[in-house]
């Protein structure tokens, strides 16, 4: 709301109209020459679109509703300009009723930061208190902006964010210092993803005593690092060789020969880079506790054989073309399956662990693990992928599942049950193959990094503040809600009711409105 003596003279304005200046003065302790000028602003903003509504109790709280959530969205979310904020609110002549200026903008912008890291620190204590009852599967990777380091340690399942932080070292000793505070609160780490850096792989031996399942992001995007862009470079290659033959004007039996083996090479080439395609999709269809289509019982040494003979593959492809692989990623990814599909057998202990209190026959034991299971995970996968081909696989083995499911005869008995239900949607969030949650936050980072040319400590605490409990998934929930159970207070509420009341604007007789597109000083 607008500072209070600028309303009560408006209310009194509005309920003693046929006062004069001067008894207006009187009764509410102002000079004459006070209320003159309040009178003159408020005539020369009448002409405004809600003017009425705005000189109102209501209408200012609405100002200062709207100045919050545009400061929020844009400027603290979006790291848009004060200046450019400005610019906004003035052009729908917001600025005739408050002091909306950049200036004015800046400092309720810093009062937000405050006040979203006030309530981050309120709700974070509260998640350490419960945390004892709590399991989690974090996952941590570190990226580079500007030459800035930023440490990202996230729950991989609820996408909660423990930190993120600006360091200058990322040795083992760091991540130490930056996760044990979250880490160490929790009942159970059931497992810790990460690439394979040494760092990391020691805070998860050492620190945290749990597996390390390596990253499925990161051994994919090996391969393509390796492969994607030289098959494109040999088409290429042979395409000009092509059109240099065909035009020529003399087509000799030799050139024609020539011509002949070059399409032939082309050919070779175009299948080979679909052949590599369906077995680089195979790595991902892979590895899943469950095999794809039939839906059957995988464990860690089969996925792992089949991951094998797709990347013998993949190789053999590479040298037919002799395609440089200078930094071995090849090699890489290889020793890194065995450890990638060892998550399944772990799995399916986590699974058979939390039947154990179960009071049933093993008929149902089988009928919830075989059945219900996995037309239960096959549905959440569909969602879990961008690729057409993949999430057509995802599709008919959720379709296969579900035929499987019904034909069961314990399925109408026990399918409605809620609670049976609940078990298996638990049970397939928690298998987590990739930190792409985490590779998704640190694209983020960059975007609000290079919009408002840097990303000072203060505002990266509201933004992870603004990840863990404000955003929400289409199921509504935040990432505190997925992780602890825990509904916080609306944080935009929680803003909106500590903001300090706008102050009066300071408007002559014609307001000037900035120019639409004012270059900005670029900083050296």
């Amino acid at each position: 709301m607008i500072e209070d003596s600028s309303y009560k003279i408006t209310e009194q304005m509005k309920s003693s109209w046929h006062k004069s200046v001067r008894l207006l003065a009187k009764s509410l302790g102002f000079s004459k020459s006070a209320i003159h000028r309040h009178q003159q602003k408020v005539n020369r903003r009448s002409g405004i679109l809600g003017a009425d509504y705005f000189e109102t109790a209501d209408g200012q709280k609405w100002i200062l509703k709207f100045v919050a959530a545009t400061i929020l969205v844009f400027g603290v979310a979006a790291s848009v300009g004060s200046d450019r904020i400005a610019l906004f609110i003035s052009l729908l002549g917001l600025s005739y009723f408050a002091a909306l200026s950049a200036d004015s903008l800046r400092k309720i912008e810093n009062k937000i930061d405050t006040l979203i890291a006030q309530y981050k620190d309120r709700y974070d204590a509260l998640i350490k208190e419960k945390a004892s009852e709590l399991e989690i599967t974090p996952g941590a990777d570190e990226t580079y902006l500007s030459g800035i380091m930023y440490l990202v340690l996230m729950d991989l399942q609820s996408g909660f964010i423990f930190t993120e932080e600006i360091k200058d070292k990322r040795d083992h000793e760091t991540w130490e210092a930056v996760s044990t505070p979250w880490i160490s609160k929790f009942k159970i780490v059931r497992c810790f993803l990460s690439d394979k850096a040494k760092a990391l792989l020691k805070l998860a031996d050492k620190t945290f005593q749990v597996i390390r399942i390596p990253d499925l992001f990161h051994m994919m995007n090996d391969l393509s690092s390796v492969m994607k862009f030289s098959f494109n470079r040999i088409q290429k290659s042979i395409e000009s060789e092509i059109k240099k033959l065909a035009g020529k004007a003399r087509q000799t039996r030799n050139i024609k020969e020539k011509l002949a083996d070059l399409k032939d090479k082309l050919a070779s080439v175009l299948l080979d880079q679909r052949t590599y395609q369906k077995h680089l999709r195979n790595l991902s269809l892979t590895l899943h506790p469950f095999t794809i289509l039939s839906s059957g019982k995988q464990n860690s040494k089969a996925a792992a054989s089949a991951m094998q003979s797709s990347l013998s593959t993949i190789k053999k492809i590479k040298d037919k073309h002799d395609i440089p692989d200078p930094r071995n990623k090849m090699k890489r990814v290889e020793k890194e399956i065995p450890a990638a599909a060892q998550q399944i057998d772990q799995w399916w202990v986590w699974v058979e662990t939390s039947l154990d209190g179960l009071d049933c026959t093993q008929e149902f034991k089988d009928w919830m693990m075989f059945y219900l299971l996995p037309f239960v995970y096959w549905k959440a996968q569909i969602k879990k992928t961008n690729s057409k081909i993949i999430r057509r696989f995802y599709k008919l083995s959720y379709r296969n599942s579900e035929a499987e499911l019904e034909k069961h005869q314990l399925t109408i008995r026990c399918f409605s049950n809620l609670k049976y239900t609940k078990w298996a949607i638990s049970m397939a969030k928690i298998f987590i193959r990739s930190t792409s949650a985490i590779e998704g936050r640190n694209g983020w980072l960059s975007q609000i990094h290079f919009n408002g040319r840097g990303l000072p400590e203060k505002r990266l605490i509201s933004q992870t503040g603004i990840r863990n409990y404000f955003l929400t998934r289409t199921d509504g929930t935040t990432a505190c809600e997925r992780l602890s159970g825990i509904e916080p207070e609306c944080l935009f509420k929680y803003i909106v009711d500590n903001l300090d009341p706008l102050s009066s604007p300071r408007i002559g007789k014609k307001m000037k409105l900035p120019p639409p597109f004012m270059q900005q000083a670029v900083p050296p």
